[in-house]
């Protein structure tokens, strides 16, 4: 279907609610939400829906009020849509995506392994040497907020064996997970690992 014809038809069909245009052959627009988050809701389903029927697909940047800034809720709604491409839905929120824009932006100037501490380095080394898996262990600890039980339930082993395996990963990895900063560290360096793959 033609954007000339997306453009016109959500214009006419939430007038006063979404203000469409076309800027650089892509229909760019702005929906005006409701204060009722259940009624922003239901309008944002009501316009995926009518997205899907044409053929469309969409990126939502996080909510604004300044339209001063509204170049930079633009690359987020964009970026939003190239993310979500390849993935189910009609809309694709730039609040789903924002974690990998961040860790984009970390790894512009630096490779993502000079990023990472020694004691990952020798985690990953070890899990590449010995079959082991410490570099998942420690990430589902960490993603589990170091719960024990959690995390040997999604790992899929006894309590005491990740407690024994934990013990180990420790030894190699040479650093204090008691300390918010370094378990933040520690996550961001594991995402952008995943990233990476």
């Amino acid at each position: 279907m033609l954007k000339e014809y997306l453009y016109a038809t959500l214009n006419g069909v939430l007038p006063g609610t979404v203000y469409t245009f076309i800027y650089h052959g892509e229909v760019i627009g702005i929906i005006r939400l409701r204060e009722d988050a259940g009624q922003s809701e239901a309008l944002l389903q009501s316009f995926g829906e009518i997205l899907s029927r044409m053929g469309y697909t969409g990126g939502v940047s996080n909510l604004f009020t300044d339209l001063y800034l509204l170049p930079y809720y633009l690359q987020q709604a964009g970026y939003a849509s190239e993310c979500g491409g390849g993935q189910a839905g009609t809309l694709h929120f730039f609040r789903d995506h924002v974690l990998s824009y961040m860790l984009g932006g970390c790894t512009q100037e630096l490779p993502i392994d000079s990023l990472c501490s020694r004691g990952l380095h020798t985690l990953m080394a070890h899990d590449r040497q010995k079959g082991t898996e410490y570099i998942k262990t420690l990430d589902v600890y960490l993603r589990n907020e170091m719960r024990i039980t959690q995390t040997a339930k999604a790992l899929y082993i006894h309590r005491s064996s990740l407690i024994k395996r934990l013990d180990r990963i420790m030894c190699l990895l040479q650093d204090n997970l008691e300390h918010p900063d370094v378990r933040l560290y520690y996550r961001l360096c594991l995402a952008l690992l995943n990233r990476k793959q």
